[in-house]
């Protein structure tokens, strides 16, 4: 970019390149997250088998999910940062994934109505060789509701997908009467966890590029 007699050329200079953002995860919630801040990313779906091992607590079973699919990106995206998470209810001990129909989702509510029950998630970032983990959990409390009230929600189609059925940022949110910790990670995606990965793998200015767009 130098010119004869050590002058430069400034419409030569390369303009701020941003690292590419990957979103290992194909849930909605999270990707709205990412573009709520204000980031340009790519979505890729890793295939884990998330069955829990034998003995694993909720805490346990999020991080290693979550390793597990920053883990499996990688290799398509050996430079890029990669943003994987995941998320279940836990209600005495009880891990409550994704319900695989409205039944199982039934079930799952009819546990949680009138009680107060966690929501874990595991939050894996890996940029090149740096890794950065986390755990978030957020306790939830839910009033004791009708089975009319569940029924009505589960005709809705929202239960599906979501862990421990019912998803807090859209109608299942008439369910839920206080959170304790962050509500986002309710939602799929704690953000100041999110914050402090990217200041952990130098990439601070990412985030606040994005933030600030």
């Amino acid at each position: 970019f130098f010119m004869a007699g050590g002058r430069y050329n400034a419409r030569l200079l390369p303009l701020w390149c941003p690292m590419q953002i990957v979103l290992a995860s194909a849930s909605p919630r999270r990707a709205f997250l990412l573009q709520m801040l204000g980031f340009d990313f790519t979505t890729t779906e890793p295939a884990v088998d998330e069955t829990p091992q034998p003995g694993e607590t909720a805490p346990e079973l999020v991080l290693r999910l979550a390793c597990a699919k920053a883990e499996t990106a990688m290799p398509d995206f050996p430079e890029a940062l990669i943003i994987a998470a995941d998320t279940v209810v836990s209600c005495d001990g009880v891990i409550l994934a994704k319900p695989q129909d409205n039944a199982e989702a039934l079930t799952m509510l009819r546990r949680l109505s009138g009680r107060q029950h966690q929501v874990f998630t595991g939050l894996a970032m890996r940029c090149r060789h740096d890794l950065f983990t986390h755990v978030e959990c957020s306790s939830v409390t839910m009033p004791a509701h009708p089975d009319a009230l569940l029924r009505a929600y589960l005709a809705s189609g929202e239960s599906l997908g979501k862990a421990g059925g019912y998803g807090i940022q859209g109608r299942g949110g008439v369910l839920v009467s206080a959170i304790t910790g962050d509500f986002y990670n309710v939602v799929g995606l704690p953000l100041q966890a999110l914050w402090q990965g990217f200041c952990e793998l130098g990439c601070s200015g990412e985030f606040l590029q994005a933030l600030g767009s």
